[in-house]
């Protein structure tokens, strides 16, 4: 891969992306980045950890033949966008960091939508292997369980958006903007969907079990459950001072759908991230 056209000249790049210049851990974050980048589903921080791990300084000292993985174009591709700079400067114009940071937002993006198209079609769905009533219990012990499936994929499409915030520092507004569709797209999802009627779908208490996944990420979350998407939001901020006041209509959007049930801990936290937006509530 050193044998590539002078046309691929490291002056081509910012100085901010000089090779020589980079730490490794950065150059091994940016490598997983623009390989991941030519997936349309998988996430950087989701891309073949075990290649990902195997990446090391040492590593960069033996002979370049040794960086080839045998089967493995894109663990290849990634040692040697790491410890070769030409090959890190081919990468990097063949996918610049701005062209990638659009390509996670959108990624990211259907990801969520996914989940969400999910939970949508779970009041058509029985049980798989189960004759049982739609409105039996055993049903709606099912729907709790692929409510809490997919709140759980949420969190860590979420978690990887953290991630990324914190690794990426050109592109984090798209980002941001995900976020805040998620979080409009949860609290639009907080009617009742269990199967049971109402006066048999009782907890031992006798209050109403609600299955929503509002209920299950933010009105009734298990306990201890960290507000995920407010505190990435709380982050970009931190990292990206005056970013969310980009998002001020996003912001008002979801000021208009939080159900009225919202815990005051987390209406209060929404409310001051609104603030910096400039939103009115």
């Amino acid at each position: 891969m050193s044998g590539l056209p002078e046309s691929s000249s490291r002056s081509s790049l910012p100085s901010d992306l000089n090779f020589e210049l980079m730490n490794f851990d950065r150059r091994k974050r940016d490598a997983r980045d623009i390989v991941s980048s030519f997936d349309l589903h998988t996430l950087p921080s989701e891309f073949d950890p075990d290649s990902y791990q195997r990446i090391t300084v040492e590593q960069s000292t033996r002979p370049s033949f040794e960086w080839t993985v045998a089967g493995d174009l894109w663990a290849t591709f990634m040692r040697w966008i790491v410890h070769d700079p030409i090959c890190w400067d081919f990468a990097n114009r063949c996918q610049p960091t701005e062209t990638r940071a659009q390509l996670f937002a959108e990624k990211l993006r259907r990801r969520f939508q996914q989940e969400f198209d999910r939970y949508d079609e779970l009041p058509h769905h029985t049980a798989p292997g189960l004759e049982v009533q739609p409105s039996s219990p055993a049903h709606a012990s099912f729907i709790v369980a692929q409510v809490a499936e997919i709140a759980n994929k949420i969190h860590s499409l979420v978690a990887a958006a953290l991630t990324d915030l914190q690794d990426r520092a050109v592109g984090r507004g798209g980002t941001v903007k995900v976020l805040l569709g998620a979080l409009e797209a949860i609290c639009r999802r907080c009617e009742n969907i269990s199967p049971v009627s109402p006066e048999r779908d009782q907890s031992p208490s006798g209050t109403e079990v609600r299955i929503s996944l509002y209920d299950v990420l933010v009105g009734q979350p298990p306990p201890a459950t960290p507000n995920m998407i407010l505190q990435a939001l709380e982050r970009a901020s931190e990292m990206s001072p005056g970013i969310l006041s980009k998002m001020k209509t996003e912001f008002e959007t979801i000021g208009r759908v939080l159900p009225a049930n919202t815990p005051l801990t987390y209406l209060q936290q929404f409310q001051n991230l609104s603030a910096q937006a400039g939103a009115t509530m």
